[in-house]
């Protein structure tokens, strides 16, 4: 990026108490999603983070002891509401079978051609000494 380019994410010059507004704001909008979370039933993990249901004795992702008095911040990116606690795994299925041939024969009934399969490795043979020799010519006599 040159010197004289302008930056992608310009940043307006602003006044400290706009700042401080802003910070004050922020701090609002994540306190009253706290609330919101404990309002649901919903406990935050102080050492981890994992969102519990209300009243658990044990933390779902550490196993650490759950202190519910203890508060935590959590911050989000408001995006949708969290996924309902299922307590059971989905069931396991076995795979569907495989239906189709098996990977190779099992048999190989075709006739062999050993009279076609030695002329062919004769006229490779022929072809590429004559294209060794055309190399050979070129190199040493004709430059």
């Amino acid at each position: 990026m040159s010197q004289d380019s302008n930056p992608l994410f310009p940043r307006r010059p602003g006044s400290e108490e706009e700042k401080d507004r802003l910070i004050r704001d922020t701090q609002n909008r994540l306190a009253s999603e706290e609330a919101g979370l404990r309002d649901a039933g919903i406990d935050v993990c102080p050492s981890c983070g994992q969102t519990n249901r209300q009243g658990v004795k044990y933390c779902r992702g550490c196993g650490n002891p759950f202190d519910p008095n203890e508060l935590m911040m959590i911050t989000t990116l408001y995006g949708p509401p969290p996924m309902p606690f299922e307590d059971k795994a989905p069931p396991d299925y076995p795979p569907p079978p495989v239906y189709g041939p098996p990977p190779m024969p099992l048999r190989n009934d075709a006739p062999k051609n050993t009279k076609t399969l030695i002329w062919a490795t004769v006229l490779g043979g022929v072809l590429f000494l004559l294209a060794a020799a055309i190399v050979i010519l070129y190199f040493f006599f004709l430059r």
